[in-house]
C-alpha cells in the first residue's frame, strides 16, 4: 500500500483565467489571427512548497510486524537481526554398562597348607609322642622346620570368562568398587589314619607371613584385625603381611575381610571381542587365570604347638578359601568409541521481507552468526562435525563447513556442557571465525540444511558411573546483526502519496523537486524515483533524473543531505499524484559493522516544487470562441 503523507496541493487553470486578458477589447474583424503568438507562458519560475514529512523509522523500511514469527527482532537495545531459532533437538544417549567382574557371587576357591609331622622327633617315634602328654614336648614344629623351606603357594585367580562390552566402550582404564573379598583360614588337625585329633588346639601364621595379590587390584583392610596390615611391597600396593604371630584355633578359623576399591586394567586386558550382529566392532574384558601377574602369592611359615593338643596331630592342614562377592563396578574410568552419524535437520526460513530478497540485493553482513545448542550431560568431551548447505527458490547457493575457518574440523564439547558454541563471520570475542558465514548470508536464504552431522567421542579417559546415562543433543539457532559490510546492495522504498497537484489544460515540460534529508541511518541512500498515479501507479511517460545522495548518520550525529529531482513529461500533461523514492543501501567504510536500530530515522523536509519553465497554454481556442 502507498505511504500516505499530508500532501494536498491542486493547482488549476481553466480558460477564464486566460480570457481575463481579452474582456475589455474590442474584435477587429480585419485582423488575422494565424499572425498571432497564441501560446502563453504561465507560473514561469514559481515554487511552490509542499510541506515537511514525519520521520521514517528504520523499522518501516524492515517491515518489522513485531510478533514472535518476525524473522527480524529487535532486542532491549533496539538492535534489529536476523533471528531463528530450531525447535526440536537431535538427541543420542549412551548407557554405560555395569561392570561384573564377579561372574557368579560367592564363588569359592581354596588352597590348602600342610605340615606333616616327621617319623620321629628328638629320637622318639612320633606314635609314641602323641600318645604323652604334651607338655613333654613343646617345641614348635614348624612347616620350614619339617621341608626346609617356608610355605609358598600359587593361588589362581579364577576370573576366566570374558566380559563383553558394548560397541562404544573403547578401552577401560580402571574400575572403582566397593566389593567384599574374605579370606577364611581353617586348620586341620589329623591322627595318622586321617582321623581328627581332639577339637582342641591351633595353628599358627608366623610373623611375615606375606598373601601377594595381583598388583592391578587395590585392597583395604575391613576389619579390626590388628595381626596384618595392607602395604607395598616390591611395587605391589596390595600385600598383606602379619606383623606378629597370628592364632587360628580349631574351633574358630581366621577370616580376614577385605574390600577391592579398585581395579587398574593393565594393557592386554581389553581384547578383540569381534562383530556385532550391526557389524561394530565390539571387545572384551578378558583376565586370563594362568598369567602369573593374576595369581595370588602365599609366602611364610606356619607352625603348631604341641601344648595346645590334647594329642599331639600327626598331621595339620591350613585350608585357604578366598570368596568373592559382589564384585559390581561403581564406576569407570574409560574412554568411549562414540563414532556416529546423526539426522540431517532442516532449517525453513520463516517469509522474509522483499528487500531482503529482491533482485539484486547483497546483504553482506559484518558478522553473522550461527549458534549450535549442545547438551553434553557426560564426563566425556565430544566432536561434533557439521557441513552447512544453504538453499534460496531450491537453487544451491553455498555449502561450507561449520569449523573454525570453515575447515573440516570438529567443533569440542566440552564435558558437563550445557549451552552454545557459537561461530561468526570474524570471529570477535568468544566466537570462532568462519569467514564463511558471510556468503552465507549474502543472498538470505529461504532454508538452511545441516548435514553430515557426525558425533565422535574424544579418546580422553574419565570417570563414568556403572550404569550411567551419557545423554547428548544438539541444535541450532542463527543470529545476523544488521550491520553491514562494504558490498551492501540492498533496496529500501518510501512512497508519497496525495500531492494531488495536477496542472490541466496546460503543457509543462520540467518540473523540478527539491528536499532536504536529515539521516541518523548509518547507510549511503542513493535515491531513484518512480512517478505515481492517483491509483498508486507508476507514469511511464515521466523521466526523473536525481542530483545527491542521502549521506550516512547516526543518531548523536545526523547528516542533512538536500536532493533535486528533476521531473520531464513526455505527455501534454503533467499530473503528480505521489512519488515512490527508492534508496539503494549502501554502506560506507566508517559505517560497517554499526548496527541497525529502531531508533534510527529518515526525515524529509522543506520539500518544494518548482516550474523553472513555467506552463504554456494555447490561448486561440478562446480568442476565436470570443
Amino acid at each position: 500500500a502507498m505511504k500516505k503523507s499530508a500532501f494536498s496541493r491542486c493547482f488549476g487553470f481553466s480558460a477564464l483565467s486566460v480570457l481575463l486578458v481579452f474582456a475589455a477589447s474590442c474584435v477587429d474583424e480585419d485582423y488575422d489571427l494565424n499572425k498571432l503568438d497564441t501560446e502563453a507562458v504561465i507560473l514561469k519560475d514559481i515554487t511552490m512548497p509542499l510541506g515537511n514529512l514525519s520521520p521514517i523509522s528504520v523499522s518501516y523500511f524492515l517491515n518489522v510486524n513485531n510478533d514472535e514469527s518476525s524473522f527480524i527482532k529487535a532486542d532491549a537495545n533496539g538492535d534489529y537481526s536476523l533471528s531463528f531459532e530450531g525447535e526440536d533437538l537431535i538427541s543420542r544417549s549412551y548407557l554405560v554398562p555395569t561392570f561384573r567382574l564377579s561372574l557368579e557371587e560367592n564363588r569359592t576357591q581354596s588352597r590348602r597348607i600342610t605340615i606333616e609331622l616327621p617319623e620321629s622327633i628328638a629320637g622318639r617315634d612320633i606314635s609314641v609322642i602323641q600318645q604323652q602328654w604334651p607338655d613333654l614336648y613343646d617345641k614348635q614344629i614348624s612347616f620350614k622346620d619339617i621341608n626346609g623351606v617356608i610355605a609358598s603357594l600359587t593361588k589362581v585367580l579364577e576370573m576366566k570368562e570374558d566380559y563383553v562390552l558394548p560397541h562404544y566402550i573403547a578401552d577401560v582404564k580402571d574400575i572403582d568398587m566397593n566389593s567384599d573379598l574374605v579370606y577364611e583360614f581353617t586348620p586341620k588337625l589329623l591322627n595318622a589314619d586321617g582321623t581328627a585329633t581332639s577339637p582342641d588346639g591351633a595353628l599358627y601364621l608366623s610373623k611375615g607371613f606375606t598373601i601377594d595379590f595381583p598388583d592391578w587390584l587395590t585392597l583395604k583392610k575391613n576389619d579390626d584385625i590388628d595381626a596384618y596390615i595392607i602395604e607395598n611391597k616390591q611395587d605391589n600396593k596390595n600385600v598383606i603381611t602379619f606383623v606378629k604371630d597370628y592364632r587360628i584355633d580349631l574351633k574358630q578359623p581366621a577370616a580376614f575381610t577385605l574390600l577391592v576399591t579398585r581395579i587398574d586394567v593393565p594393557e592386554g586386558f581389553l581384547i578383540d571381542g569381534g562383530v556385532d550382529s550391526e557389524g561394530r566392532s565390539y571387545k572384551k574384558l578378558h583376565i586370563d587365570g594362568y598369567e602369573t601377574r593374576n595369581m595370588i602369592l602365599i609366602d611364610g611359615d606356619t607352625y603348631v604347638k604341641p601344648s595346645d593338643f590334647t594329642r599331639v596331630p600327626y598331621k595339620a592342614e591350613l585350608d585357604m578359601v578366598l570368596s568373592f562377592r559382589n564384585i559390581v563396578a561403581q564406576s569407570a574410568t574409560l574412554s568411549l568409541n562414540v563414532d556416529e552419524s546423526l539426522p540431517d535437520m532442516e532449517i525453513n526460513l520463516p517469509e522474509l521481507p522483499e528487500l531482503l530478497t529482491g533482485n539484486g540485493v547483497v546483504m553482506d553482513l559484518y558478522d553473522p552468526a550461527m549458534y549450535m545448542n549442545f547438551r553434553n550431560l557426560s564426563p566425556l568431551e565430544l566432536n561434533v562435525y557439521a557441513h552447512l548447505y544453504s538453499y534460496r527458490n531450491s537453487q544451491m547457493l553455498m555449502d561450507m563447513h561449520f569449523g573454525e575457518n570453515g575447515e573440516d574440523k570438529p567443533i569440542t564439547v566440552p564435558r558437563q556442557f550445557d549451552g552454545s558454541i557459537g561461530v561468526s563471520r570474524r570471529g570477535e570475542g568468544e566466537m570462532m571465525a568462519n569467514p564463511g558465514l558471510g556468503m552465507l548470508f549474502r543472498t538470505i536464504p529461504d532454508m538452511v540444511q545441516i548435514k553430515d552431522i557426525r558425533l565422535i567421542a574424544s579418546r580422553d579417559y574419565a570417570s563414568i558411573v556403572a550404569g550411567q546415562e551419557v545423554e547428548f543433543s544438539f541444535g541450532y539457532e542463527l543470529d545476523a546483526p544488521l550491520a553491514f559490510g562494504p558490498d551492501l546492495a540492498m533496496d529500501l522504498e518510501y512512497e508519497l502519496a496525495g500531492f494531488q497537484l495536477s496542472i490541466n489544460d496546460v503543457n509543462v515540460k520540467k518540473a523540478v523537486l527539491t528536499l532536504d534529508a536529515v539521516s541518523s541511518i548509518p547507510l549511503s541512500l542513493n535515491v531513484t524515483a518512480v512517478v505515481l498515479d492517483s491509483e498508486g501507479m507508476p507514469v511511464n511517460d515521466m523521466e526523473i533524473t536525481i542530483d545527491n545522495e542521502i549521506k550516512a548518520g547516526s543518531v548523536q550525529s545526523p547528516t542533512e543531505s538536500s536532493v533535486t529531482l528533476t521531473l520531464t513529461s513526455e505527455a501534454e500533461y503533467l499530473n503528480l499524484d505521489g512519488l515512490r523514492l527508492c534508496f539503494r543501501a549502501t554502506c560506507p567504510p566508517e559505517c560497517q559493522g554499526i548496527v541497525l536500530n529502531e531508533n534510527q530515522t529518515l526525515e524529509l523536509k522543506e520539500i518544494k516544487i518548482f516550474l523553472p519553465e513555467g506552463a504554456s497554454v494555447d490561448v486561440s481556442d478562446y480568442i476565436y470562441a470570443i
